[in-house]
């Protein structure tokens, strides 16, 4: 391994990663490095798998324009989440889960049970067994006396309503 360069720039740290392609994308595209990192860090949401995809596509140029990485998933990512659907809808894409997953898809806010259940006018217990088969993609949030749900990843939901 060559010697390092040395630099205050966290995305220069390491080898082999294509810091050099980041850089000179956010060069090219007059990117502020820092609030590109507070930008992307916002939006990760803490999720790892949507960093590193992101930033891999950059480096792979999957991304020509900034604008771009708000409207489009790079491939490891799409598939990435399609595993998830899998997992969640099995095989068989029963009417029921695809309607839970319709309306949790179509909301930017946790949602409740209740309301998911009100929304479909049908049983909270045939909606919470449904979400508790899908509790690794969930985010569970106790307000009241009440579960709400929403997706683990805004990136995640959206995939959702583009298929």
């Amino acid at each position: 391994m060559g010697e390092q360069e040395s630099s205050d720039s966290p995305l220069l740290v390491g080898e082999g990663l294509g810091e050099r392609s980041i850089e000179s994308w956010l060069n090219t595209h007059q990117i502020n490095e820092a609030e590109f990192i507070t930008n992307l860090t916002n939006r990760s949401e803490n999720n790892f798998m949507y960093i590193s995809q992101i930033l891999a596509a950059i480096t792979n140029n999957f991304y020509p324009q900034p604008s771009q990485i708000e409207t489009s998933f790079p491939p490891p990512l799409e598939t990435y989440y399609q595993q998830h659907l899998e997992k969640m809808l099995g095989s068989q894409h029963q009417d029921f889960p695809l309607a839970v997953l319709q309306v949790l898809s179509q909301t930017t806010q946790p949602i409740s049970v209740t309301d998911i259940a009100n929304f479909l006018n049908t049983d909270e217990y045939d909606v919470e067994e449904v979400l508790e088969n899908w509790v690794e993609f969930l985010i569970q949030e106790n307000r009241s006396e009440n579960i709400y749900y929403s997706f683990y990843h805004f990136s995640f939901r959206d995939f959702i309503n583009k298929i």
